[in-house]
């Protein structure tokens, strides 16, 4: 495919992987990625920090925009700064909304099923790997055998008992587990995962269609200001407590390194 003037460099959660090789390999625009490890939100000063880093390692390159590939994650954007490049983010609380085209579908798909456990391809391929490589993954409900296994060799046959009850408390938060099945995706045997997960915590399976609408735009740089924020070079990341999620703050001097949010321009 004959790729049209345009150069951007994405910065992206590994769990969306699957999803944006997809849609780059489809765009008219040429992209470079590179993909971070997944849990950056987990710890959000360190998961900033260690993306605050790679945003600087990439502002001397010959790219028009970066594409920041993560979502507000537990106000981890918040502070952020554009350095020599603008930053291109999609508005959305967490990456659920990237998998289902936008963020009122992500808002009508919540409020029609609370109390839902979503899971995509990558993010189980992510879980996977990181349980062949001894990581624990507990929270998403997927590495029980691997994981139990684990801490019965490590504590006995009665304290892992106990350990597991208490760690998987939060599996009673929740009634769904529902797959997202994104359009050209190899699924690989996800839908089986995903129903012996379900049968395992007494969830119900749901199947929801996937939409890479929004990440397809956001790659061939059909960034709308209803769908996506423009962060000029200066400027930082704020959030907001309407349908916006994000808007650009300044950051001002002094100590504190306060951040303030002002109108996302027109």
């Amino acid at each position: 495919m004959r790729k049209d003037w345009g150069v951007y460099k994405l910065i992206a959660c590994e769990v969306a992987r699957p999803e944006f090789d997809r849609v780059i390999s489809m765009s008219r625009k040429s992209v470079s990625v590179e993909y971070l490890e997944q849990g950056h939100h987990n710890d959000v000063v360190r998961g900033r920090k260690a993306i605050q880093e790679r945003i600087d390692a990439a502002g001397e390159g010959e790219w028009e925009a970066l594409l920041l590939g993560y979502a507000l994650c537990n106000n981890m954007l918040v502070g952020l700064q554009a350095r020599v490049k603008p930053l291109v983010i999609a508005r959305a609380h967490d990456c659920i909304t990237w998998f289902l085209g936008s963020k009122e579908r992500y808002a009508s798909t919540f409020e029609e099923a609370p109390g839902t456990y979503y899971y995509t391809a990558g993010w189980l391929k992510v879980v996977r790997s990181h349980d062949q490589a001894g990581q624990s993954a507990s929270a998403s409900g997927v590495l029980v055998e691997g994981e139990y296994s684990r801490l019965v060799e490590q504590y006995g046959e009665d304290n892992a008992a106990y350990l597991w009850e208490m760690s998987n408390a939060w599996i009673k938060n929740y009634r769904y587990g529902a797959y997202i099945a994104v359009p050209g995706i190899d699924h690989d045997g996800h839908r089986k995962r995903v129903q012996e997960i379900c049968a395992r915590n007494s969830w119900e399976y749901k199947e929801i269609e996937g939409d890479l609408g929004l990440l397809q735009r956001w790659v061939d740089g059909e960034w709308d200001a209803k769908d996506f924020l423009i962060v000029k070079p200066g400027d930082t990341i704020a959030p907001t407590p309407d349908a916006q999620i994000i808007s650009v703050g300044r950051k001002e001097g002094g100590q504190n390194g306060r951040i303030d949010r002002h109108q996302d321009a027109p």
